[in-house]
């Protein structure tokens, strides 16, 4: 099997037990995407009709979350790409452990090998924890979103010498509270599409691994190697195996 990077685990290893699970997983994430849009949009259509200019103040402070939540998408990026290499190496050392745990009970190195794992995987647990601060505060700002974007609006629309009429107010604040759910998905679908890109990068990577070392093709296909004025026998005087007057000649290949 190949081995991953640093000595790891063998990529087959990583790529099924890592990347694959999490592409899976954050693919169910990101086909909402068709949805959130067509709602955003629609919200959107429908605020502006409402009050009128005011509602871009109030989507002025929303995409403005959005761009925001990008920019913390980014650092979760950051945060599962060391993750993924802090679990090959935490694989790596659980295969090393099982193919020598007969050589390892022998040698009494249980100890030493579970402070090494403990250390790898506490690494690890670090950066899984930093991935899920920015999940959480991402999150956070997509549901504070609609509340903030609504005292935006409704403080511009007063201030611009509007008056408020209850039928205005209670249907704009129902399509900021409906637009709380694709303020809520859109920065979670931008962290999947991150973290996506990380593990098809990685699977990518694996599949253009050559499989074998390409031998050129030899000038002469009918013959790889040639032994001239040869003769072949076993003698009892000869103490020794010997070859005596051998003219051989074979092609070169790189290795490389």
């Amino acid at each position: 099997p190949r081995r991953g990077a640093g000595g790891g685990p063998p990529a087959e290893t990583s790529i099924a037990g890592n990347d694959m699970v999490r592409t899976m997983e954050n693919f169910r994430i990101i086909q909402w995407i068709p949805m959130l849009i067509t709602a955003l949009l629609g919200g959107v259509v429908v605020l502006i009709v409402l009050i009128g200019a005011s509602s871009l103040i109030g989507l002025f402070v929303m995409f403005a979350i959005v761009g925001l939540n990008q920019w913390m998408s980014r650092l979760t990026k950051r945060a599962e790409k060391r993750n993924l290499i802090a679990a090959d190496r935490r694989l790596g050392l659980m295969r090393q452990l099982i193919e020598g745990i007969q050589a390892l009970k022998m040698h009494g190195w249980e100890s030493k090998f579970l402070d090494r794992i403990q250390d790898v995987r506490k690494e690890e647990c670090e950066h899984i924890q930093q991935f899920r601060i920015f999940q959480v505060v991402s999150i956070a700002l997509g549901r504070a979103s609609p509340v903030l974007a609504s005292c935006a609006a409704f403080t511009s629309f007063v201030l611009l010498g509007n008056s408020l009429k209850p039928e205005d107010v209670f249907a704009a604040l129902t399509i900021f509270q409906a637009l709380r759910m694709p303020l809520i998905m859109v920065p979670l679908a931008l962290t999947a599409i991150m973290n996506m890109k990380v593990s098809l990068g990685r699977v990518r990577s694996f599949l253009e691994i050559p499989d074998a070392i390409t031998v050129p093709e030899p000038a002469v296909p009918s013959v790889v190697a040639e032994i001239k004025t040869a003769d072949f026998g076993w003698s009892k005087l000869v103490t020794a195996p010997s070859l005596v007057g051998v003219g051989a000649s074979s092609m070169a290949f790189d290795q490389s």
